[in-house]
């Protein structure tokens, strides 16, 4: 079974999306026990994954905006196999957050998270999302994820029901640090019998 982690950061432009980049690469091309690695685009407001791993024709690629929204169309959940595509890194694939055509916006504004989370069974849908991804052969054994910054439905999605451990990115300066904090303390007080690592 994979270990999910989450790169979270209050702010943008402090370097989470090519930190998980670059531990995606190290992990994947280790000398001795090159690790098989998934990597999640769920900074759905700026998704940037795809094109740092070089992915060509982004329009063609489905992600989790297409995923969550076939799921709220037909009330089923699909195989999360089809939105999952290799990169050009060996041992790297990426679920991207979606097919950046001029749909994506408007199925973006649709996904209500918290709607979805009270009537529309959201909890199960990541929970199934995440067995299913670890059902795939070979198995992964690391699911790295972008999570958007800020406070959000989708940020507390990423840091505290999909991953294992969560890594906090930020600069120090008064709105980051308050901002991590708020976040480091939040995570600090789970009291579930399964409390993540935090790494600042």
């Amino acid at each position: 079974m994979a270990r999910y982690v989450t790169f979270y950061s209050y702010k943008g432009g402090v370097g989470r999306t090519l930190a998980l980049a670059n531990v995606a690469w190290l992990l994947a091309n280790h000398r001795f026990e090159p690790a098989r690695v998934l990597v999640v685009d769920f900074d759905l407001a700026a998704p940037g994954l795809a094109q740092v791993f070089g992915m060509k024709h982004p329009k063609s690629w489905v992600g989790i905006v297409d995923y969550v929204s076939e799921y709220l169309d037909n009330a089923r959940i699909p195989p999360i196999s089809r939105f999952i595509h290799e990169t050009s890194h060996r041992g790297i694939d990426i679920l991207p957050a979606g097919r950046m055509d001029k749909a994506y916006q408007r199925n973006l504004e649709r996904l209500d998270w918290r709607s979805i989370y009270s009537s529309a069974y959201g909890y199960e849908l990541i929970e199934k999302m995440k067995a299913d991804i670890d059902s795939i052969q070979p198995e992964y054994d690391y699911v790295l994820v972008d999570s958007l910054t800020g406070y959000s439905d989708v940020g507390g999605i990423c840091v505290k029901q999909i991953p294992d451990a969560v890594i906090l990115l930020f600069r120090l300066n008064s709105q980051n640090l308050e901002g991590i904090r708020s976040v480091y303390r939040a995570l600090q007080s789970d009291t579930s019998e399964k409390k993540k690592p935090i790494i600042p």
